[in-house]
């Protein structure tokens, strides 16, 4: 398994270039790490492979050869350490990148399923409303339906009752009569 660290230094030409904090994995980092501190030996390597040839002439043509070496070394040098600091620059912001469209990725998942449970929550309560509605509107017609039918009877009854008062007034009118 990778090992994680808190900081990441990047050294060339002896100071520190680039630091940056991560909990990520380290390997990629490390390997570019190691890779421009080989390339960074190489090319003391090659300084030194110059300038010793240049020491077995003559004397005022040395130093000026030396001071030509050294000073055309020190510009492949600087020009390798500055195309090996963008390369692991352009490593890093790849990485860095990478991580954070992961991230990103993984918070618009976590987004859209908490989108879809609203909307799971929301159609299922909807279709709970629409129900009790349902109950509602039978519960209306049957109240509907009970009223008619109390309307009926109580039409029934108040015609009973005018049907018994001119019965019940027939009836005085007769005894009144035989009387």
């Amino acid at each position: 398994m990778d090992a994680t660290g808190d900081v990441i230094l990047v050294q060339g030409g002896g100071s520190v270039a680039a630091a940056r904090q991560t909990s990520r994995t380290m390997k990629r980092t490390v390997n570019l790490q190691e890779r421009l501190q080989e390339k960074s030996q190489a090319v003391g390597e090659r300084a030194d492979a110059v300038v010793t040839p240049l020491h077995g002439g003559a004397g005022g043509e040395i130093e000026l050869a030396d001071k030509a070496g050294k000073s055309q070394m020190l510009e492949d040098a600087s020009g390798n350490n500055v195309s090996l600091m963008r390369t692991m620059l352009r490593a890093m912001l790849h990485e860095t990148s990478t991580q954070l469209m992961d991230e990103q990725k993984k918070m618009l998942e976590r987004l859209w399923d908490a989108l879809m449970g609203n909307q799971r929550m929301t159609t299922q309560m909807m279709g709970e409303q629409l129900e009790m509605v349902r109950q509602i509107q039978q519960e209306v017609q049957a109240v509907k339906t009970q009223a008619v039918e109390e309307s009926r009877k109580v039409d029934e009854l108040r015609r009973l009752h005018e049907q018994s008062t001119r019965q019940l007034r027939v009836m005085r009118e007769q005894t009144s009569e035989q009387i």
